[in-house]
């Protein structure tokens, strides 16, 4: 009870900072969230704003107006979806803008057309994986931070395109260690190597 006592009080103060957005009541649905989301993304995109306004305005509205779920979009020919806890920045984009580094998906969308092996260094959540994947490709998607590296697998869990993926390796740097987690399918492997 003390530690919902405080985070009330923290959260009224920052009421005051930062405007009446913040949510005061716990018992808040998440579509109810979701709905105000959309709304406000609907008023958003009727601005019709310059792509440096519109950027600058989502940065503000992500926070404002958060969106939990599933964020559908279309890129190039196909129907996408990322999981997001309003933590996202490739389903932020999606969501506000209704775009992400559009050229660069193009050219990869033009170069794993024919097939073949992707390799997804840096994957981040998974759109370049899961979008070569969904071209035919047998993808090998490498990412660092474990947290990403789980959301990545939902959304290929999300989009049908799990098996598609030869791996998803994950590698990061502790202090005197690395480690190297190979997730394949479901299950997931570790090698340990110390320094």
């Amino acid at each position: 009870m003390k530690i919902l006592k405080t985070l009330k009080n923290f959260l009224k103060s920052k009421k005051k900072e930062l405007g009446s957005h913040i949510i005061l009541n716990f018992n808040t649905k998440i579509s109810d969230l979701n709905e105000r989301a959309l709304l406000e993304k609907k008023i958003f995109l009727k601005k019709k704003l310059s792509k440096e306004k519109a950027f600058e305005e989502h940065n503000l509205l992500k926070h404002k107006f958060p969106f939990y779920g599933n964020v559908n979009s279309k890129i190039g020919k196909f129907d996408i979806s990322l999981f997001s806890v309003n933590d996202d920045g490739v389903a932020w984009n999606l969501f506000w803008l209704e775009t992400y580094e559009e050229k660069l998906l193009d050219a990869w969308l033009d170069m794993t057309a024919k097939g073949g092996l992707a390799l997804d260094i840096g994957a981040y959540t998974g759109i370049y994986s899961i979008l070569a994947a969904k071209n035919g490709c047998n993808v090998k998607a490498y990412e660092l931070i474990p947290r990403t590296a789980e959301r990545a697998k939902i959304n290929f869990i999300l989009n049908n395109v799990e098996k598609k993926l030869n791996y998803l390796i994950l590698v990061y740097q502790m202090k005197t260690q690395s480690r190297k987690y190979i997730c394949q399918g479901k299950q997931i492997f570790l090698a340990r190597a110390i320094h």
